[in-house]
């Protein structure tokens, strides 16, 4: 478990390395930050994040499924592991291109969030609501599976 940890840590340096690439450098995202997120892509993509989460568990329970029992993500925090087992695969296609798109589409800017030196980057009422909205369109955007060619 510690070596496959170990290579899940390399590709996620590596894998925000290259988003780092594909943001504004205004923006401040240099480094994957969560607690508290830095900066405004940090702070959306946390907030994208645990967006997502909610929706996994969601799903593990309407499933009936124990969404304490991952095989990642330990229970040892006492959060639903399965939920953030699942979610590793949606992320990059459901927070991260989202995120992008709304600093590109500038629907997000930096404006949008205030930063505290102790609470970290936090969105405005505004930012809010435009980053709910966005979210909300993603969710609502079919994706094709490639290999089958279903929705």
């Amino acid at each position: 478990m510690q070596a496959l940890l170990g290579i899940e840590g390399t590709a996620a340096r590596i894998y925000f390395q290259t988003l780092i690439s594909l943001v504004d450098p205004g923006l401040g995202f240099r480094d994957r930050h969560r607690r508290p997120p830095t900066d405004p892509v940090n702070a959306a993509l946390s907030l994208g994040y645990s967006f997502l989460a909610v929706e996994a568990d969601g799903a593990i329970a309407a499933a009936g499924l124990d969404p304490r029992v991952g095989l990642l993500h330990g229970d040892s925090r006492g959060q639903p592991a399965l939920a953030l087992d699942l979610m590793e695969e949606f992320r990059p296609l459901i927070v991260d291109t989202m995120v992008l798109e709304a600093f590109r589409r500038r629907s997000l800017a930096a404006g949008h969030f205030t930063i505290d030196p102790k609470r970290g980057c936090r969105l405005t009422a505004q930012g809010w609501e435009r980053f709910v909205a966005a979210y909300e369109e993603r969710l609502l955007t079919p994706f094709l599976h490639l290999p089958t060619a279903q929705r």
